[in-house]
């Protein structure tokens, strides 16, 4: 599992929960807020998680490759999509691909098999209650 966007120096959940299932986690990035210096840091990590995950993805020695949050790199035009659409439509046959984000372009949409979108209805974010230990971390 490649992680856009979140840094490897966070503790969140789910990389406690990967490690203790044994699972090949993978974080690179510069976090969710950028200013002009962070941006440009966020744009060079995503790059390069995108290269591991090309590797990844064309080796073959993968049965899936997911790729968390990368919707956010591909919608601001980070990475490349020409470069990520045959990356996925030239994959070894049992090679799965599972891609997350919100607002995934279209051009990946058009390209899945399965979509799912999950819709935020309340969240005590919007009331000014910050991340708890426990819960969102």
């Amino acid at each position: 599992m490649f992680q856009f966007i979140k840094g490897s120096k966070l503790a969140a959940g789910e990389h406690r929960a990967a490690k203790k299932l044994g699972l090949d986690l993978r974080p690179m990035g510069a976090g969710f807020t950028w200013n002009e210096k962070q941006r440009e840091k966020a744009i060079t990590l995503s790059m390069e998680q995108w290269h591991q995950c090309k590797d990844a993805i064309i080796s073959g020695d993968f049965k899936m490759i997911i790729m968390d949050e990368i919707s956010y790199p591909l919608k601001f035009g980070w990475i490349p999509m020409k470069d990520v659409i045959d990356t996925i439509k030239s994959r070894p046959e049992e090679t799965h691909v599972l891609m997350t984000g919100r607002d995934m372009p279209d051009e990946i949409i058009e390209l899945a098999d399965l979509v799912t979108e999950m819709k935020e209805i309340k969240h005590p974010y919007a009331k000014g209650i910050k991340a708890q230990k426990g819960i969102e971390f």
